[in-house]
């Protein structure tokens, strides 16, 4: 057979690499969603950094009347803080982790028996220790501090792209020196900068991003140097790069501009085309400087948002954005109010421009207790204007749209306001009705952001963490230990479990001691409960993080007949585990028994046979002799002379 000949990718063909990325990206820069959603996101900015709306007139020319106030009211702006505060405090729990991580139990097998065993509190130990251990890289390379920012990103504009990528950072070690630390860490970058696939089948339900995803970043040309090292990169490109300034949305930059492309790829060939899957492409300023398959078997994109309103349209919106029209009328109405009530504390007169006394002061003089003279019979008088009220009156109304449509009211942002006439159950009430929808967009960004998350941070630990010191925060657990790729389990299950509902922690905490008072009270359940869980978790729910070291568990007495029943049942345990044992025994020691007879029988089995093909060849070997005595003689025979008569 022949054997197959193999084809090399040329330089031309990475030229068209880097045409075909640059095409692409240029097409989803004038595709249609795109630019209706720019337009929106560019309104939500302006208004998010509460810069005031310019008037134009018909030709377009910018209006610049002093006179009239000019302000953008901070309702998203507030909105946006406290919905992402809620998102926080939701997702991170601040007296326990918000994440269990359950790894696969280490098996042993029992030397009686002979069974597969697996170790309880082994296993137990290992998912505590890998919890702590991605919770102190969180915490070293600021996790929540990364993702606060994307959930801005996805209420400002909808949605939001990170990149999961492994990252060394200096660290101070003992407080005596720095230390190199690796760690997986979470990239957040805007939409402005990230073009995500506007295939139809890319639904965007699954766990991992299935799409091909194209994002902007921006370098300095000489850390560009530094990065471009090790294999899949293009080092004689580097000097290839022009020199030109970019644009990161408004602002232009010096930097080099890298464009990030993340999932298959097809180079055109005339012999075939080429099929690279699920790889990595980067471009600087147009020249290809990096090509490679991912890390890991999926692209190490995270891409999430609020809410999807077309399947068709690959970009989110939020409740910001909807209601960014209603955000602009209101501070129109708080400009035209402001206005009316300027007119009506000062407003504008007419006076008789015949009258010189008028002329020289240029008009009536205006203040308390003024005497203005005059020789003109018509004197002055003041317009009349419209009601300022009008206007605070539709103010009134828009805001009241505005807190209920993003959820926002004064007991959440923080202020009195209706509070203070309102009962406690009224107020969890409000505060959970409040909450509903932000807790579904919690509960979305736990299944499709925070949860690939963890699964994508370790695997790339067991790809490249050589070391990591870590605090164990966990309960009966030393407080210091160290880590290695080395020693992380291969099959891991993650399961976030955030605040575990609307009402948060401290609903969380009374739902707790409600339930354990109850059990406790009653003869039948108490002695189901355990009681030393129960204070441990109690103590971390205050903030203690290692309660065990306030409990005495080796003087705790039981009741008498508890104690009594405990002791009767471990007896009878310990007698049938006896009788198990030595069952066992005997089964062994018959087992063992059966195989040396089975084993000896097979010996003398294969001694006769071993007997039998001796005999065989020796008869054999005679019956081969007397027939070499027989030809010899027969040969003898034909060769004797005749005898002369």
């Amino acid at each position: 057979m022949a054997e197959t000949k193999k084809r090399r990718i040329t330089k031309k063909d990475w030229d068209k690499v880097a045409e075909f990325t640059k095409n692409e990206l240029d097409s989803r820069r004038n595709d249609k969603f795109r630019k209706t959603h720019e337009t929106i996101w560019r309104e939500v900015d302006r208004q998010i950094a509460m810069n005031p709306m310019k008037r134009y007139t018909k030709d377009k020319q910018v209006v610049d009347e002093e006179w009239r106030s000019v302000m953008e009211l901070g309702e998203l702006a507030k909105a946006s803080e406290i919905i992402t505060a809620d998102v926080m405090r939701l997702t991170f729990p601040s007296t326990r982790m918000w994440f269990e991580s359950h790894s696969e139990p280490p098996v042993s097998l029992d030397p009686n028996t002979g069974e597969k065993v697996v170790n309880q509190e082994h296993q137990e130990f290992n998912d505590k220790a890998l919890r702590a251990l991605m919770s102190q890289q969180h915490l070293d390379f600021g996790l929540k501090a990364r993702y606060e920012l994307s959930v801005k990103e996805s209420l400002h504009h909808g949605g939001y792209v990170s990149e999961v990528r492994f990252e060394n950072r200096s660290k101070y070690h003992g407080g005596t020196g720095v230390q190199v630390m690796g760690s997986p860490v979470w990239v957040p970058y805007s939409m402005w900068n990230a073009f995500p696939d506007p295939a139809p089948s890319v639904i965007g339900t699954d766990m991992f991003y299935t799409g091909n995803m194209i994002l902007i970043d921006y370098l300095p040309l000489y850390v560009l140097r530094e990065i471009a090292q090790g294999e899949g990169w293009f080092p004689e490109n580097i000097d290839k790069i022009p020199k030109k300034k970019n644009n990161n949305k408004d602002v232009e930059t010096t930097d080099v501009e890298l464009v990030k492309r993340y999932g298959d790829l097809v180079i055109s060939r005339g012999d075939g085309d080429i099929y690279l899957p699920n790889a990595k492409v980067i471009l600087g300023n147009d020249v290809i400087l990096y090509y490679g398959p991912n890390e890991l078997p999926y692209p190490s994109i995270i891409y999430s948002g609020y809410e999807r309103m077309d399947v068709r349209d690959p970009y989110y919106t939020s409740p910001l954005i909807k209601l960014s029209p209603m955000q602009k009328l209101a501070s129109q109405l708080a400009n035209k109010y402001v206005d009316a009530v300027w007119l009506r504390t000062e407003p504008p007169i007419v006076y008789d421009a015949n009258d010189p006394q008028f002329v020289l002061n240029g008009g009536p003089l205006i203040a308390p207790g003024a005497k203005v003279g005059t020789k003109s019979t018509a004197s002055f008088q003041e317009i009349k204007i419209g009601e300022p009220e009008q206007a605070l009156q539709g103010l009134t109304l828009i805001i009241q749209q505005l807190q209920q449509g993003l959820g926002v009211n004064s007991i959440r942002s923080g202020g009195g306001g209706d509070a203070m006439d309102k009962t406690a159950t009224e107020i969890r009430t409000a505060e959970a009705k409040a909450e509903i929808r932000t807790a579904e967009f919690v509960a979305k960004q736990e299944r499709h952001a925070l949860r690939p998350y963890l699964y994508m941070q370790h695997e790339l630990n067991k790809l490249h963490m050589e070391g990591y010191e870590f605090y164990n925060p966990e309960m009966d657990a030393p407080d210091f230990m160290r880590a290695t790729k080395e020693d992380l389990p291969g099959t891991v299950n993650f399961e976030i479990v955030g605040s575990r509902g609307v009402l948060g922690e401290q609903a969380r905490q009374e739902k707790t001691s409600q339930v354990t008072a109850f059990a406790s009270g009653d003869p039948g359940f108490s002695p189901l409960l355990n009681r030393i869980a129960l204070l441990k978790e109690m103590y971390q729910d205050a903030g203690v993080k290692n309660p065990e070291k306030f409990l005495n568990v080796q003087q705790e007495q039981l009741p008498p007949e508890i104690e009594q029943a405990r002791q009767e049942y471990e007896q009878k345990m310990a007698e049938h585990e006896q009788i198990i044992a030595d069952l066992q025994k005997e089964l062994a020691i018959t087992k063992a028994v059966n195989e040396a007879k089975l084993q000896e029988a097979s010996m003398m089995a294969d001694v006769k046979m071993s007997v039998m093909e001796m005999e065989g060849r020796m008869k054999q070997m005679e019956h081969q002799m007397k027939m070499t005595e027989m030809s010899k003689k027969i040969t003898m025979m034909d060769h004797k002379e005749p005898v002369t008569q």
